[in-house]
């Protein structure tokens, strides 16, 4: 993440835990069974991507079981309208993310405390929020747009210099972004 853990309600190491991660994924070679194959979740039921399915599947359960920490602490939304309410309430409306294809987004209307939106919320952009109702913006770490590899609308995570499309497997730098975006 390029924002701070513990901001976050998140008392476990991140930096570990997504070591840890990427470890088992390497014993899994789950990345380079997806390279060589450029298989998706849908066409599992073809043989051809069966046995990749079945050798790769413990490895992605044990990836999820380690990152558990991380994505039971946040919800991941992209942020909608916000408007201001009497008594120090604002309603916020926003897309719940809870996966990085759109029929996995879920549309979400919550009113919270005013208190607990210290920060501008800024339509669009992906947010990280807590337990406790608070809204921390990741806008440096997820976006979601337009990947300039298919073209499609998607969740896009950036390490800082690249972004990844997770969906359809594809990595880019971050730079190659903006020009697709100023055209």
């Amino acid at each position: 993440f390029q924002v701070n853990p513990t901001d976050l309600g998140i008392k476990a190491d991140v930096s570990k835990i997504l070591k840890e991660a990427h470890k088992e994924g390497a014993r899994g070679r789950i990345t380079k069974t997806r390279n060589d194959l450029f298989g998706h979740g849908y066409v599992r039921e073809e043989k051809a991507y069966e046995s990749a399915y079945n050798q790769c599947y413990p490895h992605v359960s044990r990836i999820e079981k380690i990152l558990s920490p991380l994505m039971t602490a946040i919800t991941l939304c992209q942020m909608g309208k916000r408007s201001d309410k009497e008594g120090g309430m604002t309603c916020v409306e926003y897309q719940e993310l809870q996966g990085d294809h759109p029929m996995l987004f879920k549309q979400k209307k919550d009113t919270v405390p005013t208190a607990k939106i210290t920060k501008p919320l800024i339509e669009g952009r992906v947010y990280a929020q807590t337990p406790n109702g608070e809204f921390h913006d990741l806008h440096d770490s997820f976006v979601r747009q337009q990947c300039n590899k298919c073209q499609h609308v998607r969740l896009l995570i950036s390490d800082g210099n690249y972004y990844f499309n997770n969906y359809e497997g594809l990595r880019f730098p971050k730079d190659s972004q903006a020009k697709l975006q100023s055209r």
